[in-house]
This record gives structure tokens, sequence and C-alpha cells, in this order.
């Protein structure tokens, strides 16, 4: 039996329900009225950059790619079929909600039953077509690509559900990392081992991901939604679910920190190893790593032709200065971020049961959800102390001469 101080507002328990029906919606099983999963009915599995994909790594001849691009076609025509009937399905349930809505009385159970056994059908229809579409696919292929073929199944994956990704570094290939830089002989011989185990690393955590959303999220989903439905909303149910959140979000990130350090200590040269991890946290946390206002007016500084000596060697100065406590700073933010944002949802709803007891957030967990925040601020700080000092090195026509803001809001 539930406690009845902690259900004793449905209005706070639904929209608590609302909010974590919204955080589920990356999930790729997110259900939406009558607790139909819709999965990837709403967009098409294989397209015309998947062949490219399997001409460019099975190194297909003219010919097989004719027909891998007609198998392709059959499948899309038939998912084109698919997809409009799903359409309809989709309307119609919400109709069925808006009117539920409206009239204040809740949807039939048989009528919403009916309704997730059809989109049922039709995935199970799209499962079909997409596996006749690999079918196809592999018996065109000769004995040395079909060897290749689980290679490029790990890469369709990292293709299409990393961008699935939540948190920084959830989203970033390091295979496309280290393509882009140019390594030596060396260096490109010592990654590729630790790439061949992290491409199956990767993957497992990936199709994890995947299962574990669509198996698990069902489920504590569909105790959302019924208690949304009766107004009743239980805390522990949802601090489990924000929880399973939180490590949904960080088992492919942590797969990719861990191999982003065994490849830059794997790298022969020191030169290359700082391009990896630049190019790396560039991608894995952009919003940090990325050149900002008070770099690009040191550097336009350091550029006047009309500089004076004394006034250089103290600009040079106050940017090696700068650097470092950049650096430090960026640290800082990058280990808070690592810590702080997967546990979004666990803060909602946390904030969103204490507003329904009429209590507040206890101290601590207000000061964890805003740690990146006042990272940041300082940050913007320290770069306003080296503007302000860099100003006065200057000439009042050297300091109208600097770069303009790009962005204010950012420092940047």
């Amino acid at each position: 039996m539930r406690n009845h101080s902690e259900n004793r507002s449905g209005l706070v328990g639904r929209g608590v329900a609302a909010l974590l029906a919204a955080l589920m919606l990356g999930a790729p099983a997110a259900l939406g009225q009558d607790g139909i999963a819709w999965g990837d009915l709403r967009r098409a599995r294989y397209a015309t950059d998947h062949v490219n994909l399997m001409t460019t790594f099975l190194n297909l001849s003219d010919d097989q790619k004719v027909l891998v691009s007609a198998f392709l076609r059959d499948y899309a025509a038939v998912y084109a079929e698919i997809r409009a009937e799903a359409d309809r399905e989709r309307e119609l349930a919400r109709d069925r909600a808006r009117w539920a809505r409206e009239s204040g009385t809740p949807t039939d159970a048989g009528v919403a039953l009916r309704a997730r056994e059809r989109v049922e059908a039709l995935q199970q229809r799209h499962e079909h077509a997409a596996g006749e579409f690999i079918a196809n696919a592999r018996a065109v292929l000769t004995p040395e690509q079909a060897d290749r073929w689980p290679d490029l199944e790990r890469a369709l994956r990292r293709r299409d559900l990393l961008p699935r990704g939540e948190v920084s570094g959830e989203r970033v290939d390091l295979f496309q990392v280290v393509a882009r830089l140019e390594l030596s002989e060396e260096s490109r011989f010592a990654v590729e081992p630790l790439l061949a185990d992290y491409a199956m690393q990767l993957d497992a955590a990936l199709v994890w991901r995947e299962q574990a959303a669509s198996d698990d999220d069902d489920d504590a989903f569909r105790d959302v939604m019924r208690d949304y439905q009766s107004g009743v909303a239980d805390a522990n149910d949802l601090r489990r679910m924000a929880r399973h959140l939180r490590t949904l979000r960080t088992r492919v990130r942590d797969v990719n920190i861990m191999f982003a350090d065994q490849i830059r200590g794997a790298m022969t040269m020191e030169e290359e190893a700082r391009a990896f991890e630049q190019a790396w946290k560039a991608a894995a946390f952009p919003r940090i790593y990325t050149e900002t206002y008070a770099q690009r007016v040191l550097q336009a500084a350091l550029a006047f032709e009309d500089l004076d000596p004394l006034a250089a060697r103290d600009i040079e100065a106050l940017a090696e200065v700068h650097a470092n406590r950049l650096l430090q700073a960026n640290q800082k933010i990058e280990r808070l971020t690592v810590t702080e944002e997967p546990r979004a949802a666990e803060r909602l709803v946390e904030a969103a049961l204490a507003q329904r007891d009429r209590r507040r957030v206890s101290d601590d967990f207000n000061r964890n959800s805003t740690l990146v925040r006042d990272a940041y601020a300082e940050r913007e700080s320290m770069e306003a102390e080296t503007i302000l000092a860099l100003h006065r090195l200057l000439t009042e026509e050297q300091v109208r001469r600097l770069p303009a803001r790009r962005d204010r809001t950012r420092g940047r």
C-alpha cells in the first residue's frame, strides 16, 4: 500500500510523471498515447547513406552497388506504406487522447489494446522488411566481403545510435576523431588494436543502451503513465526511473572516455597525443573546449604591428598566465559536467517532489545542481579580468581595433 503522505497531491504527481515522460522521449521505445511504443516506425531504418557506407566499407563493385540500391528501393517502398499506416494510427491516438481529456473519460482499455496490437503488427512488418534488405545485400557479397560484415554492422550502429546520445561525450565516434588527424605510421600502428577493442566495447554499450531502453523503459513508463492517469505518482518509482536514465546516459560515454585516455597514452609522439586530446575534448565537450573571447583578443593584440615592445612582452606573459588559468578552469568544468550532467533527471524529480511536499530541496542537492553553472561563471569572471588587463596594456586606438564579441552571453 502506498504512503498517503507521498501521494497527497495528485496534481503534482501528474506533473512529475509528465516530466519524466518528456525525459524518456530520447529513448528509442518512448511511448505515446495509449501506451503505444512507436519504436523506429517514425524513420526509415536504412537509407542511401547506409548503402554508401556499405560501398566504402566493403569496397562494393559497381554491379553490387546497383543491386544493393535496388534492394534499398524495395525496402523504402514497403516502409513508405508502413509509415503511412503508422501516421494514421498516431493521429487516431491523438484524437482519442484529446477526446479523453475534453470529456474527462479514460480511453476504453479494449480500444487502446487493439491500437497497440495494430502498431505492433506494423513494427513486425518493418522488422521483416529491414531484415529482408540486409539478407539480400549480404547475398551478393564475396566471401571476403562477407567476412567484414560484422565490422560493417558495428560501423552502422555507431553511425545510427551514437547521435542519440544525451550527455557530453556520448555522441563521439573515436574512429572519426583519429581519422581526421595526420598521425605517424608508428602512432597509427599503436592505436589500431585499441580501436579494434573500442569497436567491440562501444558496440556492446550501444546495444545494451538500446535494449535496456526498449525492455526496461517500456514497463517503467507504463507504470508511470498508469499513475499519471490515476493522479498518483510513487516517489520511489520516480527516483528509480531517474537513476535508470542516468545509467542509460553514461554507459556509452564512459566507454568513450576510457578509450580516449588509452589512445592518447598509446601515441608515440607527444605532439600527436596533444592533437588527439584537443580533438577528442572539442568533440566531447564543445561548449567547454572552444576558443574564448579573451584568447581571440590576446592573439589579435599580439599581431598588432604598432605594439610597443614592452607591451608586447607583458601581453605575451599575460597570454601565458591566462592559458594556464583557462586550462584549470576548463578541467574543473569538465569534471563537474561528467559528474553532474547525467543526474539531471534525478534533480528534476527531487525538485518536483519537494514542491509537492512543500519542502525545500537539501542545500547539498541545490549546490550540486548549480556547480557547473557556477564554474562557468568563475571562468567568465577570469576572462573579464584578462580582458581588462589587456586593455590597460594597449592604447585606446588599439583597443578599438580588437575583435568584437560574437556571443556576449557566453563571453565569446
